[in-house]
């Protein structure tokens, strides 16, 4: 029946009741004619069209009158309650309040742009970077200082720069560093202090206004010179230089006296755990070097000689060393001078003793020749170089007095008894001049050929030398088995006669 709402009828036929087509559905439709209505007057009428035009004149002008919510600007008063809730606009009264309590406010905060605390603010204590710090750190802090003014340290100071000070710095404890320089003196006081060196365990103090001492027993070794008046030891450790006074004035020629040192007691020095044995008494040697004008040590060198005791010279070294007396240059040994030399030659020191054949003498020494010869080494002498000589002359003409000489100032050179400290001259000369003379002798290589057990050969194992104990006991006991001989040749020559 399509759209059309139909009922049966009495009759029995379909009577039409409402055509569907024809009216608005309640859940909605589309007109397709003009709805006529009444004018609206309740709440949830609908309104007709000149209702609507009516209120949409009034609508526009009011419209005009009213703030968009898009956004819009005011052309009176709005008047509105006092806001109560989040979101609430407030009104003048209420802000004009709140601007009072907030100006009140303000003048009791500190302004980030900069001000001034009438009052004290208390902070947690700072604990990072960028933190401000409570007094009772700051208190701290500075407890850790030291104050420009002057302060006392209560614990070591450590800076790994310089220290400068135009005033006196005070510590009661140790300052540790790598150096310490100073323009002024270094000075220690309070008692017997000085230099130590931690290290080691050595140094340099004072105990009293007269000696400056070496700490700890260490020795003092001076790769160089030692300069003074007098050098006096009291020692008697056996271990070091000592004698009951060793003390001679050390100068330049002054007054007559030249320029020496002089040991009264006694020079011992010795390795390590090398000491003399218990019989010998070193008590009772002395040394003097000399190099004087006048008196008993006209010729400088080396003295041995003790107020009313033998003098001795001892020489302690291994079986197979020798004692060497050298030129000044080194190159040749030079004569010694002695009114008697002792060779040791007990039988309690040898071994493998044998007795030659007097034959055997005879035919070795037989074949030996002397030599006449003189010395290549010329006598040396120590004098003044030729720029000290200069500059003295130069010196004493402006009428001063003669340069004082010091070693720096000496040369050595051929002996010249025109020139230095020699007491001859050119036409007088010393006994060093007279003496070098050619002098008889043996030569070494040829004694090598026949007598090799007397020569001495150095290191590259030439002839050097020759034994002159070994020589002599030849010599003497060549002289008997000669004797022996003509002693036989003249018994044989008596019988002979006889018969």
């Amino acid at each position: 029946m399509g759209n059309k709402i139909v009922r049966y009828g009495a009759g029995g036929t379909w009577v039409t009741v409402m055509d569907s087509d024809l009216y608005v559905a309640k859940a909605g439709d589309t007109m397709t004619g003009a709805l006529t209505i009444p004018n609206g007057s309740l709440t949830g009428h609908a309104v007709n069209k000149g209702q609507m035009d009516a209120a949409d004149a009034t609508l526009n002008t009011a419209v005009g009158l009213r703030v968009l919510k898009a956004g819009d600007t005011m052309t009176g008063t709005l008047t509105i309650p006092n806001g109560t809730l989040t979101g609430h606009a407030v009104n003048k009264g209420q802000l004009d309040a709140a601007d009072a309590v907030l100006n009140t406010a303000i003048g009791l905060k500190v302004a980030k742009a900069g001000d001034t605390m009438t009052g004290n603010l208390t902070i947690p204590t700072g604990t990072a970077s960028g933190h401000a710090v409570t007094k009772a750190q700051m208190d701290t802090a500075d407890g850790l200082r030291v104050a420009k003014t002057g302060d006392t340290m209560s614990g070591a100071l450590s800076v790994t720069g310089a220290i400068s000070a135009t005033t006196t710095i005070t510590a009661t404890g140790n300052i540790t560093g790598n150096r310490l320089y100073a323009s002024d003196w270094f000075r220690s006081s309070g008692g017997n202090t000085g230099w130590y060196n931690e290290t080691w365990g050595g140094g340099i103090y004072m105990t009293d206004s007269t000696w400056v001492r070496v700490y700890n027993g260490k020795a003092f070794l001076v790769p160089n010179t030692i300069s003074g008046s007098y050098l006096t030891v009291n020692n008697s450790d056996s271990n070091s230089l000592f004698g009951n006074t060793w003390r001679h004035a050390i100068n330049d020629g002054a007054g007559g006296v030249g320029a020496g040192l002089g040991v009264y007691g006694q020079i011992h020095g010795r390795r390590p755990n090398n000491s003399p044995g218990s019989g010998s008494n070193w008590a009772t040697k002395g040394l003097i070097l000399s190099s004087q004008t006048g008196g008993n040590d006209d010729n400088g060198g080396l003295a041995i000689w003790v107020d009313n005791i033998a003098p001795m010279l001892g020489a302690h070294a291994a079986t197979g060393e020798k004692l060497q007396i050298l030129s000044n240059s080194g190159t040749a040994y030079i004569p010694a001078i002695a009114s008697a030399f002792t060779v040791g030659s007990s039988l309690r020191f040898k071994i493998d003793i044998t007795r030659p054949e007097d034959d055997e003498l005879l035919s070795k020494v037989k074949q030996v020749s002397g030599i006449k010869f003189r010395s290549k080494d010329r006598p040396g002498m120590m004098r003044p170089s030729a720029r000290f000589q200069e500059l003295d002359a130069a010196w004493r003409a402006k009428g001063h007095s003669p340069l004082t000489r010091q070693p720096k100032h000496m040369e050595s050179g051929e002996h010249d008894c025109a020139v230095g400290d020699c007491i001859g001259t050119a036409d007088d000369p010393c006994c060093i001049i007279l003496n070098d003379t050619e002098r008889f002798g043996l030569a070494a290589e040829d004694l090598y050929e026949i007598l090799p057990e007397v020569v001495d050969l150095d290191p590259e194992r030439k002839p050097a030398g020759y034994d002159v104990d070994q020589v002599a006991a030849l010599a003497l006991t060549s002289a008997g088995a000669l004797v022996r001989k003509i002693e036989a040749l003249e018994a044989r020559l008596a019988v002979l006669e006889t018969t």
